[in-house]
């Protein structure tokens, strides 16, 4: 049976070496797309941040890409690029929220899935 990295058993029982080795290679394969994610998330607020951004204009860009950073969190960085192409801007959203910056985001995206 295939383990977690604490030691505990997966759920589901990946029987064997082949078992376990493919758990791993997906666990590794998740946590990059996570720690890739939560890199771009930083960059894109940090950006904002320095630009000005208002608690008002932010909320308004959060509930924009409410469903993008979910499945970015959760390391579905197809889901999150596809998610992308479906966010509405609005002119309230600029300079914080382009097409610009969602295309720029979507080619981020692409070249790190392209990696993994």
């Amino acid at each position: 049976m295939a383990l977690n990295p604490d030691g505990s058993p997966t759920y589901f029982p990946l029987s064997g070496p082949v078992g376990q080795a493919t758990f791993n290679k997906c666990l590794s394969i998740v946590q990059q797309a996570q720690a890739t994610w939560t890199a771009l998330v930083g960059e894109f607020a940090a950006e904002n941040l320095a630009m000005g951004i208002t608690s008002e204009q932010a909320a308004l860009i959060g509930n924009a890409l409410n469903q993008v950073m979910t499945y970015g969190a959760e390391g579905s960085l197809w889901l999150a690029f596809n998610a992308l192409s479906q966010v509405q801007v609005t002119p309230e959203m600029d300079p914080f929220l382009t097409a610009d910056r969602i295309q720029w985001m979507k080619n981020k995206l692409i070249g790190v899935i392209s990696q993994l």
